[in-house]
């Protein structure tokens, strides 16, 4: 998932992230720079590479 991407995949991303503490908007599936703001962070502090993008990967450590 990136930036500008939208669906119910998106929706279960923000929902994650908010409760995990990295959202704090509205779980719309709309993948905006808020989403995308909370993926590089996500992303900075457990020392991975700074995209922005949400990989397969990545989605697995969120448990999406």
């Amino acid at each position: 998932m990136k930036f500008q991407m939208s669906g119910s995949d998106v929706a279960l991303l923000q929902m994650k992230l908010k409760e995990i503490g990295y959202f704090n908007g509205r779980a719309d599936g709309i993948f905006g720079s808020i989403t995308k703001q909370a993926i590089e962070t996500y992303q900075t502090e457990h020392n991975m590479e700074v995209t922005g993008i949400v990989t397969k990967q990545m989605a697995e450590i969120l448990g999406i």
